[in-house]
């Protein structure tokens, strides 16, 4: 299973947007996914089915911002 990477990222008005980054072996390009009301970054990735690490098999590098 991959590791994730977690960074803060500053916005122009001083706020933090905090992403989790899952990338993959060999990168296809970049998919972006925002949780629902009331998930969080589990909603993509938990222990018995992980749509993030699915998504890096396929070789996309993965992006979820935690709100």
């Amino acid at each position: 299973m991959n590791r994730f990477l977690h960074e803060d990222l500053p916005t122009p008005d001083g706020q933090v947007i905090s992403l989790s980054v899952l990338p993959a072996m060999k990168s296809r390009g970049a998919v972006f996914l925002l949780h629902g009301f009331c998930q969080n970054m589990l909603t993509w990735h938990a222990p018995q089915r992980s749509f993030a690490d699915y998504l890096c098999q396929l070789g996309w590098d993965f992006y979820a911002a935690e709100l």
